[in-house]
């Protein structure tokens, strides 16, 4: 028998639904959390408890901790590029997303790290925002390679019900930078 994570978050009272989160998804929680009527995070039911971390903290608290955030599965960040983009950019893509993924995890210890996207993209552009943090020359040309490739880059939508990093078009992302920017994060992008 496989081993179960007890807790997949930070917070032990977050449990996100099924097919939403890979860790959640192998806690073997979520069955229960269903037959006690209790709401998953960042799904608010009518007629169900609430979930028990957005009780305590709030939705918007819990989710500034990237640790906390749901981290989606492979398969549902492929269902969203078939059905968004042509099948072409769609290895690049996958790729794309897996390599963000786990270097968030190797330098932060997080599945997606708050403003990923954004320290990213700034670093492959020779505007680290920390040395200490940099990512390496190779892996930088892989990144900025995987993205032409794709047409495209990766974020995190604002959105606290989103299960994952999404793909969108070089030119929505420019215009994403370019409305961040507008807003006060002069230093983004």
């Amino acid at each position: 028998m496989e081993p179960k994570i007890q807790f997949p978050h930070c917070d032990p009272r977050i449990l996100h639904s099924p097919g939403t989160c890979e860790h959640c998804d192998q806690s073997g929680l979520q069955e229960l959390r269903q037959t006690w009527n209790i709401a998953f995070t960042n799904q608010p039911e009518e007629g169900k408890y609430p979930c028990p971390a957005e009780a305590a903290r709030g939705a918007e608290a819990i989710n500034k901790w990237g640790g906390n955030r749901a981290k989606p599965s492979l398969e549902s960040v492929v269902e969203h590029m078939t059905r968004h983009n042509r099948p072409a950019q769609l290895g690049a893509a996958m790729d794309l997303v897996e390599l963000l993924k786990d270097l968030s995890e190797e330098i932060f210890a997080a599945s997606w790290l708050i403003d990923w996207e954004y320290i990213v993209w700034d670093d492959v552009h020779d505007q680290p925002r920390s040395p200490s943090r940099r990512i390496d020359k190779e892996t930088r040309a892989k990144i900025l390679h995987l993205s032409e490739v794709a047409g495209g880059w990766i974020y995190m939508p604002d959105d606290l019900t989103a299960t994952g990093p999404r793909f969108i078009s070089m030119d929505a992302w420019l215009e994403r930078l370019k409305k961040r920017k507008a807003y006060g994060h002069a230093d983004q992008g």
